[in-house]
């Protein structure tokens, strides 16, 4: 654990969804005009992960986001590529509202995955 990083204190403090021995998956901080955003990260302070480990967290994330997102048709999984805590890997998933705070970042970052949460109905 870094005492500096957000993430490490999050990993102690907050409520979470999920973890297990490497990951945890629980709300981000901010949510920036989104109804929900959780993310998953990993317990230890470590900038990159082996590809293993780094599927194990989009899985987690997926998994955990079908529940938390379940009133939505689909979620996002997004690259951390413009993420703000660049040395402790973690993943943001985030539902689809173009009024939210950050769409143009979202549009703007690669998505790692799409997720189908129901059918549309209309």
């Amino acid at each position: 654990m870094t005492k500096d990083c957000p993430l490490c204190r999050a990993n102690k403090e907050e409520r979470f969804y999920y973890q297990d021995k490497w990951v945890k998956v629980l709300d981000t901080a901010k949510l920036k005009g989104h109804k929900k955003r959780i993310m998953v990260l990993l317990k230890t302070h470590r900038a990159t992960v082996p590809e293993w480990l780094q599927a194990h967290m989009l899985e987690a994330l997926e998994r955990t986001g079908r529940r938390v997102f379940a009133s939505e048709y689909k979620f996002v999984i997004m690259s951390p590529l413009n993420g703000n805590v660049p040395d402790h890997a973690h993943f943001v998933a985030s539902d689809l509202n173009p009024n939210s705070d950050d769409w143009e970042q979202i549009l703007a970052t690669p998505w790692m995955r799409v997720v189908d949460v129901k059918f549309w109905e209309g």
